[in-house]
């Protein structure tokens, strides 16, 4: 697609991605460059996504939003966004960043063995960023 180094921020509503073995999916990504060393990329979850969870499909999307928008893996922050509703618990909003334990660029493996920890506000602002109210 372009590269998102000359821009602020990218909003991606229905952002297709399949090829996988698992069928065609979607979700809502957020791209922005925080500095020239770290873009970060939101992707959260929607209610009508026929396929894998972003959860589920974490290092293949991560590979592809990297190849897309010309983001060197290494300089990745990905964050997993889910709003989810409950009739007992009312909206539950989490953000999570996932970070990869190998991060290879030029192979079609380039994420593997994520690991998931909730985004708190001294994380939000070590990026640069306001922090973002999650449910308690």
């Amino acid at each position: 697609m372009f590269e998102v180094s000359w821009c602020k921020r990218i909003l991606i509503e229905d952002y297709r991605y399949d090829g996988t073995s698992i069928g065609e999916a979607w979700c809502d990504l957020e791209i922005r460059p925080v500095s020239t060393e770290k873009t970060v990329v939101i992707a959260t979850e929607v209610l009508h996504n026929p396929g894998p969870t972003i959860t589920n499909a974490v290092c293949y999307l991560a590979a592809v939003v990297c190849e897309d928008f010309k983001i060197y893996p290494s300089r990745l922050v990905w964050i997993e966004h889910y709003r989810v509703w409950s009739p007992a618990f009312g909206l539950s909003i989490t953000y999570t960043q996932v970070q990869f334990g190998v991060v290879r660029p030029g192979t079609n493996r380039t994420f593997r063995e994520p690991r998931w920890q909730p985004m708190t506000n001294d994380g939000w602002r070590a990026l640069g960023l306001r922090p973002r109210r999650a449910s308690p």
